[in-house]
């Protein structure tokens, strides 16, 4: 928390020394202030974008309860469907952030005109380039730009890339839109109050609420007292008293006795899982091959192009195989995701046909866990060591 204030008041004192040193007037600071909003936005569009695409491979397993079909599609092919949906979001996103800010740009026209009038007049910024101004404030202001980007640089590699996409939602960027806005006309203000100083007096006020207001308002304090109620409640290590697989931690959620569940919880109840298991058992790997010993009655999970995964039962009988289709990032994974071999034949049967025929149906798979395939499955290809197994018939 030090560090980050140290980089919060080294891009305040770099934009300060400029304002003072380059004798900035209000209405430069309007758009200097505007600037800064749209180099802003510019960067957390692309680094989200970069982000999304560099992670994709690695987070798949994060994006199958929104997008389920992630589960069965393999990963070079979910990379690409990603980085295509990322590219044609963040250009999206790109020319939304420059219209409206375009807007401001009019408005900043009529009430902080300033030289160049080719630029910045009332009749010559409706009629320029968009791009033009912006970077003619760029090289000329751009002490602005990188302080605020010294001060906000974890707001450019956070957790959330694609939450970066809808800044409309984001506090962050709605204060510079209401600074934007409300810089004239709190000059007019300053001027009736201070007279010959309201310049200084403004955009020392306004340069100190850029930069020190905090911006993540009501939400990210919630945020921020659940991480130390986490960091409080949740010891170091794992409990000698715990009990709670992967199921159990689900369970107590549905039941309403805890509301989430911490990272370290999900490891614990791995870990407990694991040490539940023979220690003969063998973890499922990616495109392994089993078959069932038996007639049973499973679970099916099905994709769509929606928020939400569906489910159902269907019989898989004796001698039917089914293929690891997702790897897992756990070296000794609790459970896996699988697709039947003979894919159509088992789709048809264990799927209806109303929901495959649904235009926003996406294909369905299957949830084992690893000591379901140890016992009621026959391991019969290990993708590992390349070896087919003998099957007794």
């Amino acid at each position: 928390m030090v560090l980050k204030n140290l980089f919060i008041l080294a891009g305040f004192a770099i934009s300060a020394y400029s304002a003072f040193s380059m004798k900035w007037s209000l209405q430069e600071f309007c758009w200097i202030t505007w600037m800064t909003g749209i180099v802003y936005t510019w960067i957390c569009i692309f680094t989200a974008m970069f982000q999304i695409v560099l992670t994709a491979r690695r987070e798949k397993e994060l994006y199958q309860e929104s997008l389920p079909f992630a589960s069965w599609m393999p990963s070079g092919n979910f990379v690409i469907l990603l980085s295509i949906t990322a590219f044609i979001a963040g250009s999206i996103a790109f020319i939304i952030y420059n219209f409206i800010f375009g807007f401001y740009g009019v408005f900043l026209s009529f009430f902080a005109e300033m030289y160049p009038y080719r630029f910045f007049g009332r009749d010559g910024f409706i009629n320029s380039n968009f791009f033009t101004p912006v970077i003619w404030l760029i090289v000329v202001f751009w002490t602005m730009p990188v302080g605020t980007i010294i001060a906000r640089k974890d707001d450019f590699f956070g957790p959330k890339p694609w939450r970066r996409l809808l800044f409309p939602l984001q506090k962050e960027i709605i204060r510079m839109h209401i600074l934007t806005i409300g810089m004239p006309l709190i000059t007019l203000l300053a001027y009736f109050l201070f007279k010959r100083f309201h310049e200084e007096i403004v955009i020392t006020v306004l340069l100190a609420v850029f930069y020190f207001l905090p911006g993540g308002g009501r939400n990210k304090k919630e945020t921020e007292q659940a991480d130390e109620n986490d960091r409080a409640t949740v010891p170091e290590e794992r409990p000698a008293a715990w009990s709670l697989t992967t199921d159990g931690l689900m369970k107590e959620i549905e039941e309403g006795k805890r509301k989430s569940v911490t990272h370290k919880e999900m490891e614990w109840a791995k870990e407990y899982e694991r040490s539940l298991m023979p220690a003969d058992y063998r973890y499922p790997q990616f495109e392994d091959i089993y078959e069932s010993l038996e007639d049973q009655t499973i679970s099916y999970l099905t994709a769509w192009t929606a928020p939400f995964t569906g489910d159902g039962k269907a019989d898989l009988y004796k001698g039917e195989k089914i293929r690891i289709h997702t790897e897992s990032r756990d070296e000794k994974p609790v459970g896996v995701y699988a697709v039947p071999v003979e894919y159509e034949k088992l789709h048809e049967r264990m799927v209806p046909e109303g929901t495959r025929k649904s235009p926003k149906y996406g294909g369905f798979y299957f949830y084992f866990g690893t000591k379901e395939l140890n016992e009621k499955f026959r391991l019969i290809k290990d993708s590992f060591r390349q070896q087919d197994y003998e099957i007794n018939v």
